[in-house]
């Protein structure tokens, strides 16, 4: 008698847990990502009294979830199309109090109409997982243009253009290389001042280098090592030297073969 009683109330539990709703993977059928939600179809089946499989009816309605905090003004998203996968979790009791600021009626417990999902769970994995794992990188992807972080470097590499806009300042601090490798052009755009500091040397490789502006100033000494025209003048407050020979202290022969006197005297 005994037995029976915890057989029976062990199927009861059976049957009750079999309508209970935790996890399932699902795939995006529609995305609004004005409202932060998408209707989503459950990868899923259950099996019916009879025995029958049946997929699991579709989702409406149902928050995405993002990585963000400080009140959404630090996130990381990315866009979402339809049959993207996902993990779809079943709230245990209504989120109509959190989402909407309203209680609902119904009381109801991991139910499919209490459901958010997060973006990113695909049954086949991903490449560049294992680039992460034997690089001990963190990798930011979009189609062929990444960004790799790892311990010691930074790497960034784009076929297409790379913009980089600022309304301030761009700082970049690293005790090692940045490295930016792009197939086409690097744009940076600020509506502010650039600034390149280094210890050493800042290296310009280019067949040609164009500095477009109506003034450019420099506080060291320059030096070049080939041909250099000027459309404009050239105004120095210093002595101008040309192979060796001084343009404030230089003297020559005059008709009567006798030395002048220098520029300046």
């Amino acid at each position: 008698m005994l037995q029976e009683l915890v057989n029976m109330t062990q199927e009861l539990i059976r049957k009750h847990l079999k309508k209970m709703h935790t996890a399932v993977p699902g795939k995006v059928v529609k995305y609004d990502p004005d409202r932060g939600m998408c209707d989503v179809q459950p990868v899923m089946q259950y099996k019916k009294p009879n025995g029958e499989w049946i997929d699991y009816p579709e989702l409406k309605d149902v928050p995405v979830w993002w990585p963000q905090t400080y009140g959404q003004e630090s996130t990381i998203v990315y866009p979402i199309k339809k049959d993207d996968e996902v993990l779809v979790l079943l709230m245990e009791r209504p989120i109509d109090y959190w989402l909407f600021g309203q209680q609902t009626k119904q009381d109801l417990m991991f139910d499919l109409s209490e459901a958010i999902c997060i973006p990113g769970l695909f049954a086949k994995p991903n490449k560049l997982a294992k680039t992460a794992q034997d690089e001990k990188a963190i990798i930011i992807q979009r189609k062929d243009t990444f960004v790799k972080i790892k311990e010691k470097e930074i790497e960034l590499n784009s076929k297409e253009t790379v913009v980089v806009n600022a309304k301030k300042e761009v700082t970049v601090n690293t005790d090692t290389d940045v490295i930016v490798n792009a197939k086409k052009d690097v744009t940076v755009n600020a509506d502010g001042d650039i600034a390149l500091n280094a210890e050493n040397t800042i290296e310009l490789n280019a067949e040609e280098i164009l500095i477009n502006g109506s003034e450019m100033n420099a506080t060291a000494s320059l030096s070049f090592d080939g041909d250099m025209t000027v459309a404009g003048g050239i105004t120095a407050s210093g002595d101008v030297v040309a192979d060796g020979i001084s343009l404030k202290e230089h003297t020559h022969k005059d008709g009567d073969d006798a030395e002048t006197t220098p520029p300046n005297a």
